[in-house]
């Protein structure tokens, strides 16, 4: 287990970070002598043969400063252990005013910057999408506006820097390397935007549903959008689930409230749907993918699993989950699917080809909410609860095939989560409904895996991280 320490006060007090409450502020202070540290974004960036073991607030430590530790506020360390950590005021290691609504995010890009977009009123009450950077040292950059509001989405970061951000007239382009605006105009965004940009040779597109039906793909290599009809089986619906990626790059997943799924092609030549079907029921999450095989969540607790047969897709198998996914499905590195529950239930399920097994079952202890879950290390399941004020999570234990769930830590938010939590290095960072950033520090690495949005999907970029091996 890594220990966790705090930044020494003098270096706290040069960052711009709104960190901690000001009744902490002499008891932590007084723990603490002058020290000097490497500064650092991952434990890997510190020097090496010196005994260093944690990375946090921009700084390299050694292990031992927290060790044995009980969460408790004013002591100066985050303590590492399970079970409710909401006394540790120690572990908010973040608390930012974003200074505009409905924020949505946060993602982040290959540099350590985070983004979030919002929505900006004027004295006139007119609304526009704004986008804000917030850097590794905490500095939030001035808005960039993007142009007239409708749904605010969360932003999508592609190629590790180039950020996207939908409006009401289509897609702001923002270059990672120059920060210049490029509108990529088309019907209003609606569900959310994906991206197969990740360097692996194959074409980089970026692709959004729209609120007449279409389908819109923006090629980065040559700068050219393609508009292609792929859109729900009943007229006039908008609900749109945020599209996803294969691992492969190959295909882009779009899946309407209805019930209407298409597969389009994105490998080489950007093209419509090749693959289409409506399913049984209505679904309730994204679709994921492993190695060819796509499940998808319906409503009344079942798990399907489709294969792709042009032009549609063929049921491979059911398979009841005992109650209703909440959020979403994830994907762990062995390929297994999780599927959060709405009553706070966790199972795991492998597919054995012709069918699906059921490998595994935990809870939480109580019911959780929409927002998407995520997988950490350890490895660790992380979900919001129903009310949006606390972040609980299970540690998994694999034995002989099957796998068995032991309670993890959790803490609580004074003000509801309204947003995707992301896990970046060993923050949480989350947006609340009062209008800000907060980060609260966790014991887990962002693992290499296969995962699905949220916490492992770092850019929003609706792709899987990585082929199951």
């Amino acid at each position: 287990m890594v220990s966790m320490t705090t930044t020494p006060p003098e270096v706290r007090g040069k960052m711009r970070l709104g960190i901690r409450v000001a009744a902490l502020a002499l008891p932590i202070v007084a723990c603490y002598q002058a020290v000097e540290a490497p500064s650092c974004r991952t434990v890997a960036d510190c020097p090496s043969g010196q005994g260093y073991a944690a990375c946090e607030d921009g700084y390299c430590f050694t292990r031992g400063h927290c060790d044995g530790k009980a969460p408790v506020a004013g002591d100066g360390c985050c303590a590492v252990t399970e079970g409710d950590r909401t006394p540790d005021t120690d572990c908010l290691v973040a608390d930012l005013d974003l200074g505009c609504r409905d924020p949505a995010g946060p993602v982040a890009d290959a540099l350590g910057g985070l983004f979030v977009t919002c929505r900006s009123v004027d004295a006139m009450g007119i609304s526009t999408v704004v986008l804000k950077r917030i850097d590794p040292s905490g500095t939030i950059g001035s808005p960039e506006v993007v142009g007239p509001a409708s749904a605010i989405l969360p932003p999508l970061v592609s190629r590790g820097t180039d950020v996207y951000v939908a409006f009401a007239g289509g897609v702001v382009r923002r270059d990672g390397a120059t920060g210049v605006l490029t509108r990529l105009e088309s019907e209003s965004p609606v569900g959310g935007l994906a991206s197969t940009g990740d360097g692996d040779g194959f074409h980089s597109v970026v692709g959004w549903p729209t609120a007449s039906g279409d389908i819109v793909l923006y090629d980065e290599f040559v700068a050219a959008t393609q508009v292609f009809t792929a859109g729900p089986t009943v007229p006039g619906t908008t609900g749109v689930f945020p599209p996803t990626v294969s691992s492969s790059g190959r295909r882009m997943y779009v899946l309407w409230h209805d019930g209407t799924l298409h597969s389009i092609e994105t490998a080489t030549t950007p093209r419509g749907a090749v693959s289409s079907m409506v399913l049984p029921a209505h679904p309730v999450a994204p679709p994921v993918e492993v190695d060819g095989r796509i499940f998808v969540a319906l409503e009344g607790g079942t798990l399907v699993a489709l294969a792709e047969r042009r032009p549609d897709f063929q049921k491979v198998w059911d398979l009841s989950l005992g109650g209703e996914v909440a959020g979403g499905l994830l994907v762990d590195p062995t390929g297994a699917v999780t599927a959060v529950l709405a009553s706070g239930d966790v199972v795991v399920v492998r597919d054995l080809v012709d069918r699906g097994s059921l490998v595994g079952r935990g809870n939480f202890g109580g019911a959780v909410g929409g927002l998407y879950p995520f997988l950490g290390a350890a490895p660790r399941v992380v979900a919001v609860t129903a009310e949006g004020t606390g972040v609980t999570s299970l540690r998994r234990q694999d034995d002989g095939g099957g796998v068995t769930f032991d309670a993890g830590l959790s803490f609580g938010i004074p003000v509801a989560i309204v947003g995707a939590p992301l896990l970046i290095g060993r923050q949480v960072w989350m947006v609340t409904g009062s209008q800000r950033l907060v980060a609260w520090q966790f014991p887990d690495d962002l693992p290499a895996g296969r995962f699905v949005r949220a916490g492992a999907d770092a850019g929003g970029t609706g792709r899987t991280t990585a082929a199951v091996p």
